[in-house]
């Protein structure tokens, strides 16, 4: 598993995170990014920091209980 499953599992186990299978979590959180991301590419446009909190934020709201 990598790091980032075990994190999952934990967070899940203390119920902080939505019961879903951990790939469907990988979805959730990289599928949203790599949207944004490559929409901003796509458009030429920098990538804030702003930019950057929002992705966190968007990532952690799919998966969060």
């Amino acid at each position: 598993d990598s790091p980032l499953a075990t994190v999952l599992a934990d967070g899940k186990k203390e119920r902080l995170i939505k019961e879903l299978p951990v790939h469907d979590a990988f979805y959730y959180i990289f599928g949203g990014i790599a949207s944004l991301l490559e929409w901003r590419l796509f458009n030429q446009q920098q990538i804030s920091d702003t930019d950057i909190t929002n992705m966190i934020d968007m990532a952690w709201d799919a998966i969060k209980r």
